[in-house]
């Protein structure tokens, strides 16, 4: 009879087996170096983008024949930006193994979901096969692509963070420094976003909302740019800097609500309403997630003078699709 320290044992060596099996299951239906999920992630995350950009523009192009500018109009730019400003994130995060371009892109994909979703619940007068469309295929496939990707990013064969003589304690500061820059180019993404919300009145030649459209592009892309700088560059002021910066957003709230008589009229339609308050969410929600991003950059600013940029640690690492270093990265474990 076994006694139970024989059947951990072998309990241990089928887990064992059965692992190494997987793993050589997995190889054996390896492409060019990635495995079938990877490619499984990337073929589905593509089909979903192409879908959403090809039905916005049939809607787009719709209006345009049209020649009308309603809210409808405006949700298919921003689906359409949105879709297309993650699916380059996508094809980086699984060719080149980056969690969080996959992430990003998700995210992204996520936005453009609920605004076709927002469009076709919301303006019933524009409602035509092609919105269900649009609405359907971008939640099922946006469902498995989270859930392969969930799977995908978190194999510890996925060597972002596996790097050949850098400390626990440094790749943990470079996680933290990763997901910053991931977290700007979102902030970047809603600031767009928000600025497409304007457009509406924005075409009506209404002086304070051109200058709203252009101040918030402009405005967006300078705290991307000086936040990026700060922690690639370790510059203490800039971190301060974009702290400050990062409080003239909450500014554009009480802004907004004293041109907010759209709602409060009763000639004002249905879908204008709607755009009304999508623009006031998306600003509002675009306020909670600075919050957060000037909460993260603390935790970078934390880490300054740890060697992130040091010229031993910087040739182990490739840059980021944002330059995070300006060295190549050595082969992975």
């Amino acid at each position: 009879m076994s006694s139970p320290q024989d059947t951990s044992e072998s309990s241990a060596a089928q887990d064992a087996l059965s692992l190494s099996s997987s793993a050589r299951f997995s190889e054996r239906f390896s492409c060019f170096g990635r495995s079938c999920s990877e490619w499984t992630l990337l073929v589905l995350s593509m089909m979903n983008v192409f879908i959403i950009i090809g039905i916005s523009a049939k809607e787009l192009h719709s209006s345009l024949s049209q020649r009308t500018c309603d809210p409808s109009f405006i949700f298919s730019i921003a689906v359409l930006f949105a879709a297309g400003f993650g699916s380059c994130f996508i094809i980086h995060g699984v060719l080149c193994q980056r969690a969080h371009s996959v992430y990003l892109h998700l995210a992204s994909v996520f936005l453009a979901v609920s605004y076709s979703i927002v469009d076709y619940y919301f303006n019933v007068e524009h409602r035509d096969n092609f919105k269900i469309a649009r609405m359907v295929i971008g939640v099922v496939l946006g469902m498995i692509s989270i859930y392969i990707a969930m799977k995908v990013t978190t194999r510890n064969r996925w060597t972002e963070f596996t790097i050949i003589g850098a400390s626990d304690g440094l790749l943990e500061m470079y996680k933290k420094l990763c997901y910053f820059l991931m977290l700007l180019k979102l902030d970047f993404e809603a600031g767009i976003l928000l600025g497409i919300f304007s457009l509406t009145e924005a075409l009506e030649n209404k002086l304070h909302n051109i200058l709203l459209l252009t101040g918030i592009l402009v405005y967006s892309l300078a705290i991307c740019i000086i936040g990026s700088i700060a922690v690639k560059k370790e510059l203490k002021a800039l971190v301060f800097l974009f702290i400050v910066l990062s409080f003239v957003l909450p500014v554009w709230v009480p802004f907004q609500v004293m041109y907010f008589e759209c709602p409060l009229q009763n000639s004002c339609s249905h879908e204008d309403i709607v755009l009304a308050y999508t623009r006031l969410g998306a600003g509002t929600s675009g306020i909670v997630l600075r919050i957060y991003i000037c909460i993260e950059v603390m935790k970078v600013y934390k880490n300054f003078g740890y060697g992130l940029t040091d010229h031993a640690f910087a040739g182990l690492v490739a840059s980021e699709s944002t330059n995070l270093l300006s060295r190549p990265r050595a082969l992975n474990m």
